[in-house]
């Protein structure tokens, strides 16, 4: 601004000091959420939204960071993350790595490392209960692991199904797999006749959401053409009969 304008507006204010406080409050009132902002800014610089750091394309949050570092992060036990936080049957959320899992209840954490490490009331139900593509990035992580204590173990679609339904069907049949062996057998977290029912009917809900992936596809079945409904509701009736 040139001498002589700056001179004007001082006169100006000096004729309006109502206005001059104002103006005065206004820029102090700016500065003031400029420096919040860069404030925040800095606080969450690097950690991402929510206090959650990107480890290997997945946010590691808050207090299981805080642990996940200690422990060496992933060059440590725990390795890489998995999965982004997940809802966890008895804790808040849990986060899922390469070497175990760690659940978290407010600021409180719980690593079940594996092998071993399991606790099968918790760590059963929670896993069974990922969305499926979600169920099978943990199993087929486990199951390339040493043995633990929950049974990562297949075999397949099992039962008179040829090659290119057990093909289509496959990561339903991991999760039924793993719910049989580890709520009814195994650590049998669960073994009752109720339990067997919700494990075949989420059975269910899977076989029909692979269809609806897969496009609605007719399935040969030994040579007879139907509907990928119908051969869910087949493999179903299966389970239901002969486990």
């Amino acid at each position: 601004m040139s001498d002589r304008r700056a001179s004007a507006v001082r006169r100006w204010l000096g004729r309006r000091p109502a206005a001059a406080t104002a103006l005065a409050c206004t820029v102090l009132a700016l500065l003031a959420a400029g420096c919040q902002s860069v404030a925040a800014a800095a606080s969450t610089a690097g950690a991402g939204s929510g206090g959650c750091h990107v480890v290997g394309g997945f946010k590691v949050c808050g207090p299981v960071y805080d642990r996940y570092a200690q422990l060496g992060g992933p060059t440590g036990p725990l390795g890489n993350p998995l999965l982004d936080p997940r809802p966890a049957v008895g804790a808040d959320s849990v986060s899922y790595f390469q070497g175990g899992a760690v659940f978290a209840t407010g600021t409180e954490t719980d690593v079940h490392q594996v092998p071993g490490g399991e606790v099968p009331a918790v760590d059963v139900p929670s896993v069974y209960s990922l969305p499926l593509a979600d169920f099978v990035v943990v199993r087929n992580a486990r199951a390339a692991g040493p043995p633990g204590i929950l049974v990562w173990t297949t075999d397949g679609c099992s039962g008179p199904t040829p090659p290119e339904v057990d093909a289509l069907f496959v990561d339903p049949c991991l999760r039924h797999d793993f719910g049989y062996r580890n709520f009814l057998n195994g650590p049998a977290v669960d073994p009752t006749g109720q339990r067997r029912l919700a494990i075949d009917n989420q059975f269910l809900v899977d076989l029909r959401a692979t269809c609806v992936t897969a496009g609605q596809p007719q399935v040969n079945w030994l040579g007879v053409m139907m509907p990928c409904e119908r051969a869910a509701l087949l493999m179903y009736n299966a389970v239901r009969a002969f486990g």
